[in-house]
């Protein structure tokens, strides 16, 4: 199952990043804008799903968590 129709698609987490944040999916397997923003914040390409809060200068806020699987692990 994908990230998104997986944990991403829990309601919670929907209304979470419906009211409280400005989500943005950034794929790290396509070439263009998302490549260069991949690479500015360091990740791998074909990695596992990753989920991270920035603030407006791309730092992060709370500790980068990769392989969410799980709705209680997002």
């Amino acid at each position: 199952m994908a990230f998104g129709e997986g944990p991403l698609s829990f309601p919670l987490i929907v209304e979470a990043a419906e009211t409280l944040f400005h989500p943005v999916a950034i794929r790290n397997n396509v070439m263009g804008y998302e490549d260069e923003i991949r690479k500015q914040c360091k990740e791998p390409s074909w990695n596992y799903p990753v989920m991270r809060f920035v603030n407006g200068k791309r730092e992060d806020i709370l500790p980068r968590k990769d392989k969410l699987y799980s709705p209680g692990e997002v």
